[in-house]
């Protein structure tokens, strides 16, 4: 029973999960297998007859190349100072979660575009199959972002298992041992630094699932998964109205202050705001309920929607 329980709980990631490791479904399959389209711009091809057109497709041409080179040339040189930050934007979340949602919201949104979305509905698989599918195939896009984040951050997490054992160690030889209990809520919290992103493809891939439901137009659907993505955050952003007044009377005058970069950044650097192991292991099990809840709810919305989409 418990591990029934435990199974429906998480059931949304390891659907995800499922899909991504077995290819068992032909929808999932059809999807990753298919070429992601890229724009075209090029104007060699491009034969015009009159003479004010062959006029146009040169300026057009010269700005190509008077312009448009310089341009990348900059854009290539700024392109390795974006190495410096590569080991940074893995703990910012809302830098490296924008391009998930806007994936993750193609897949549905295509087959709508291309009205082959009756025909979808018309195999025997279910609503929620195919939607589940075209999730985990969204999220399978992504995949080279948030293994790369999960990576940098396990490394992190070993790093600091490390140092904790040094410091465990010389601890013991000044006679002020370390604590099991500050161990504990050290590994709480870099356990759910490492889990984390798991967790954000598969709430990102069921919003822009959800956001492909309310247009017929695929890059409609990416801007509405991106508004969709931020009007969350801003919500994030505002319990701290709640946060703030309810904690008062429980938390100190600095960690108080702490909050907002725990909003942002995740309860799993509540230790280094000096929080206690028991207010972390509540801060995480509190966030990751909520989040587990936000994902059943928008996968439920998505079925809902798919289920009413006609063509």
């Amino acid at each position: 029973m418990a591990r029934l329980r435990f199974e429906l709980l998480f059931a949304p990631i390891t659907n995800m999960r499922a899909h991504w490791r077995e290819w068992r479904s032909p929808i999932f399959y059809a999807e990753i297998k298919r070429p992601i389209p890229h724009p075209s711009f090029d104007l060699a091809g491009f034969q015009p007859r009159s003479r004010l057109g062959r006029l146009a497709r040169g300026a057009a041409m010269a700005l190509a190349i008077v312009v448009v080179a310089p341009i990348a040339g900059i854009i290539q040189a700024l392109g390795c100072a974006v190495v410096f930050f590569l080991g940074i934007f893995p703990f910012v979340p809302w830098v490296w979660r924008v391009p998930t949602v806007i994936v993750a919201a193609a897949p549905l949104a295509r087959e709508i575009q291309n009205r082959r979305w009756d025909v979808l509905r018309s195999t025997p698989y279910s609503t929620r199959e195919i939607v589940e599918a075209l999730h985990a195939a969204g999220t399978y896009r992504a995949q080279d972002m948030w293994v790369y984040v999960t990576r940098v951050r396990l490394g992190l997490a070993v790093l600091v298992m490390i140092a904790l054992g040094l410091g465990l160690i010389f601890s013991l030889e000044l006679g002020r041992p370390l604590y099991l209990l500050d161990w504990v809520g050290v590994l709480v919290g870099l356990v759910y630094l490492v889990a984390e992103p798991l967790f954000d493809v598969a709430i990102d891939g069921a919003l822009g699932i959800l956001a492909a439901t309310f247009t017929r137009l695929q890059v409609t659907a990416m801007a509405f998964a991106l508004v969709l993505r931020v009007v969350l955050w801003g919500v994030q952003v505002l319990s701290l109205l709640v946060l703030i007044p309810a904690s008062a009377s429980v938390l100190e005058p600095s960690q108080i202050e702490a909050l907002p970069a725990l909003v942002v950044l995740g309860p799993a650097y509540a230790p280094l705001f000096e929080f206690s192991p028991a207010a972390t292991a509540l801060m995480v099990a509190a966030v990751l309920a909520l989040r587990l809840a936000c994902l059943h709810l928008l996968m439920w919305l998505a079925v809902w929607r798919a289920g009413t989409i006609t063509a």
